[in-house]
């Protein structure tokens, strides 16, 4: 059975215009514009707090912005009420930092939790999505899947996690800090998931990822944030937006941020 999501909308662009948001008087995005074109592959990076993570979960209506949006497929989500928004949500799948999976829930419990609420699908529907889900990540054995999420590795609970982000077929996938916490094998294995993923199903793909290896797996568009400075505040034309272009163009910039990102980068990992 091939796996089917809902499709509330034909169209899945997405853009972000003049996208701002501070937490109390902690200023984290400014002025962040970007679009993502339908199946593309794009990697936000960044040093640690400058707000990738914020900017995902704006991406996905889990924030409200206090200036600028986020529009799909000319839906802005700041305008959409909570079943409007709920609807939308469905057609994301998010693989979270560290997976988040449920303890209680075994391996195909976690997987099927998103089909089982939404109660659109029979049993033997949602168990066989599962068990596809989990082929597709390399979770083959049906001995695994009774396995609570203790029992499993990190790497493990990463896959079970992008199992649970693709068994619906969304049309746009986010990830997390997919490879953090992983030895640089296992975080080859989770960068090749992400390509088969999208080799085959062609979402749009969002990666918010600290791993330079990572971009050089990937190799297609990269975004760079900074964090926000007080003087950024005081200028409407600035962003902490400062790189969007190919990863190429990413690895060979002179421009200092970035330099001293890759430079810190290479001290810490090789």
């Amino acid at each position: 059975m091939a796996m089917t999501g809902p499709a509330p909308f034909a169209c899945h662009n997405l853009a972000v215009d003049r996208l701002t948001k501070a937490f109390g008087a902690k200023p984290v995005l400014h002025q962040v514009s970007f679009n993502v074109r339908p199946g593309e592959i794009l990697a936000i990076v960044g040093n640690s707090g400058c707000g990738k993570s914020v900017l995902l979960r704006h991406l996905v209506g889990l924030e409200r912005p206090d200036h600028g949006e986020v529009r799909i497929a000319d839906k802005s989500l700041g305008e959409l009420d909570d079943r409007e928004l709920l609807e939308v949500q469905k057609n994301f799948g998010v693989l979270f930092q560290g997976g988040a999976l449920i303890d209680y829930l075994t391996v195909k419990g976690n997987v099927s939790f998103r089909l089982q609420r939404e109660g659109l699908l029979a049993p033997a529907e949602i168990d066989q999505l599962a068990v596809e889900a989990l082929a597709m990540v390399g979770l083959e054995d049906v001995r695994d899947h009774d396995k609570k999420p203790a029992e499993l590795s990190g790497g493990m609970r990463k896959r079970v996690g992008l199992a649970r982000a693709i068994v619906a077929s969304p049309k746009i996938l986010l990830y997390d800090e997919p490879t953090s916490e992983l030895d640089p094998v296992y975080s080859n294995v989770i960068d090749d998931l992400i390509l088969r993923v999208w080799e085959k199903k062609k979402p749009t793909s969002i990666v918010i990822t600290h791993d330079v290896r990572t971009l050089k797996r990937i190799r297609n568009r990269v975004l760079m944030l900074k964090g926000v400075q007080p003087e950024d505040c005081r200028d409407p034309a600035a962003s902490n937006l400062i790189f969007d272009g190919t990863v190429e163009e990413f690895l060979s910039s002179n421009q200092p941020e970035i330099l001293e990102y890759l430079r810190r980068y290479k001290e810490e990992n090789e």
